[in-house]
């Protein structure tokens, strides 16, 4: 793997490209591909992949339902990441030569006695999982948060969301706590 740093209309971006695949990662800063993204969004993730954080955003009804308006929740949420002028909420994506085959979300909080970032999502396109694209694109985001003074990197998965556990523990993730609800009924 070699790292290409290249300047374009977003800025100065640093690529992770392999010898093989033409893969490439950077962080993006265009507005204009938010609905692109959601799209990618949408059609990549199932209900395993709810957890607290998609119930508390507003992505998802309960801890089974996406809501029927997932797409324009994404495209706001990608589109604020998109924006330059917030650099604590970042987004990257994973291609293929052209095809966007992966994305990550994340907050930084680089003021925090222990800086630290929380990864919101990771999303591999379906027919590119188990094909080692989520071990490299957090291999990159680890080297980039570290190069930012950052010390960890926390993420949440849905319950069910099995083999997404697995991935993270051998990517070095380790359990730390539990959330727990409590559905308080009507008013």
């Amino acid at each position: 793997m070699v790292l290409n740093r290249i300047n374009n209309n977003m800025g100065l971006l640093d690529i992770k490209m392999t010898k093989k695949t033409n893969q490439q990662i950077y962080w993006v800063k265009d507005k204009k591909q938010a609905n692109r993204f959601a799209t990618f969004f949408v059609k990549n993730v199932d209900s395993k992949y709810i957890s607290h954080g998609e119930i508390q955003d507003g992505r998802a009804k309960d801890f089974e339902t996406w809501r029927s308006d997932l797409l324009p929740i994404m495209t706001k949420e990608f589109s604020q990441a998109c924006d330059p002028k917030d650099p604590n909420v970042q987004l990257f994506v994973i291609k293929q030569g052209p095809k966007l085959c992966g994305l990550g979300l994340l907050n930084i909080y680089p003021e925090r006695q222990i800086p630290f970032a929380v990864l919101q999502d990771l999303v591999i396109d379906r027919i590119h999982r188990s094909q080692g694209l989520g071990e490299i694109a957090l291999t990159w985001l680890k080297k980039e948060l570290r190069s930012q003074g950052l010390k960890q990197l926390f993420l949440e998965s849905g319950i069910q969301n099995i083999s997404a556990h697995r991935f993270f523990e051998k990517q070095g993730f380790s359990i730390v706590s539990k959330i727990m609800v409590s559905d308080l009924g009507p008013k």
